[in-house]
């Protein structure tokens, strides 16, 4: 009895060495970065619970999962991408969904620029142009021959350039080769290395430049009503940026939260 005590005692202890030295040598993709997470508020102020959302009426998509961006459109459809690479577009109420395009790919964002093409964000592919015809037509896929790994986000500048400002959310970890879009997300924020990225696609050149980087997964996008500034979210530090469009090649892990700056001092500013 007490042999057979001690071989299971020692089979355990060896599999707990063996799973220790699994995890503390095998190799992972990231390489962490250290960072100190802002304790969280709770739930007060701006946060606390509130009903505002109690109206919202729910469009059932089917089995279609993941919807992950949605627009009116201006010949007065909603539009919606989906998981299965699908753009679904119906009524406002939902009824009448069809399937618009569908870019082989993963589309997390879309705007519509002035010729009344959808401009999307795929991660898989790039920047892409679908036009009423449903021709779809590759933008970007690069920035000065480095590969555009995660593109996320897209605003489209509504009057006069009709510039394209996009995210690409990590510079380290593509969807298309570590799993997929939520696999390559927690991968870049578990990292910490800030990698992510603000680029600007001009249609009057047909070309793409760093509006900014250093951003921790560089998730949504918005234009102010002027045009002249962007906010981006910075999801990996919890954070909303406040960016000028003027900015070229900008790291925005210099500035500071909440530091006073004029537009002639600084480009970036941290708003949250």
């Amino acid at each position: 009895m007490g042999n057979t005590i001690k071989k299971i005692a020692w089979t355990f202890a060896f599999a707990v060495l063996a799973l220790a030295a699994y995890l503390g040598l095998w190799p992972v993709p990231i390489q962490a970065v250290s960072w100190n997470a802002p304790s969280a508020p709770g739930y007060t102020g701006m946060l606390a619970a509130n009903n505002k959302l109690a109206g919202l009426k729910i469009i059932s998509l089917g089995a279609k999962a993941g919807p992950e961006h949605i627009v009116p459109a201006r010949d007065g459809k909603l539009y919606a991408a989906v998981a299965s690479g699908n753009i679904l577009h119906m009524n406002p109420d939902g009824t009448a969904q069809e399937v618009f395009a569908n870019t082989g790919g993963r589309v997390l964002g879309f705007d519509f620029d002035a010729a009344g093409r959808l401009i999307a964000t795929d991660a898989i592919k790039g920047l892409l142009a679908i036009g009423p015809d449903r021709k779809i037509t590759v933008l970007a896929d690069e920035v000065g021959g480095d590969p555009i790994r995660y593109a996320d986000a897209v605003v489209v500048v509504a009057a006069g350039t009709g510039k394209v400002y996009f995210t690409d959310a990590s510079g380290r970890f593509a969807p298309a080769k570590w799993g997929g879009t939520f696999e390559a997300a927690m991968l870049d924020i578990l990292e910490q290395a800030s990698t992510g990225r603000i680029l600007e696609y001009d249609p009057a050149t047909n070309t793409t430049r760093i509006v900014a980087n250093g951003l921790s997964f560089a998730n949504g996008v918005a234009l102010s009503r002027d045009e002249q500034t962007l906010f981006v979210a910075g999801t990996g530090k919890y954070r909303v940026w406040k960016i000028t469009v003027a900015a070229a090649n900008l790291d925005v892990g210099r500035a500071r939260p909440r530091q006073p700056c004029s537009s002639t001092t600084c480009q970036a500013t941290p708003t949250t």
